[in-house]
C-alpha cells in the first residue's frame, strides 16, 4: 500500500485531549449556537440544542457499545462522531 509508511503497523491509543483539540472548531459552533439560544431566544431553545446534543452522544456510545466497543473507545468515538456531524448542519 502506497502510505504504509505513513500509518503505524499496528493501533495507537488515542487520548481525549487530542479528540478534543481536534474538535475544537465544532465545539466553539455549538457553543456559540447554545449561547445564542439561551440569551435571544427563550431558555427553551438553549435546552432543546443541547438536549439533542447528549441524545446523539448517548445513542452513538449505545451502538459502539452493542458492537462490542470498549467503554472508552466508545465515548471517545460517540464524541467525536457527535461533533463531527454537528457540522454538517453548518
Amino acid at each position: 500500500m502506497f502510505h504504509a509508511r505513513v500509518l503505524p503497523p499496528a493501533g495507537v491509543p488515542v487520548r481525549l485531549w487530542r479528540v478534543v483539540a481536534g474538535s475544537a472548531l465544532p465545539i466553539v459552533l455549538w457553543t456559540g449556537n447554545w449561547c445564542f439560544a439561551c440569551f435571544v431566544m427563550p431558555p427553551v431553545a438553549g435546552a432543546v440544542v443541547a438536549v439533542a446534543l447528549v441524545a446523539v452522544f448517548t445513542l452513538g456510545v449505545l451502538l459502539r457499545r452493542r458492537v462490542g466497543h470498549t467503554v472508552r473507545c466508545a465515548v471517545y468515538g460517540a464524541f467525536a462522531t457527535t461533533l463531527d456531524k454537528a457540522l454538517d448542519g453548518f
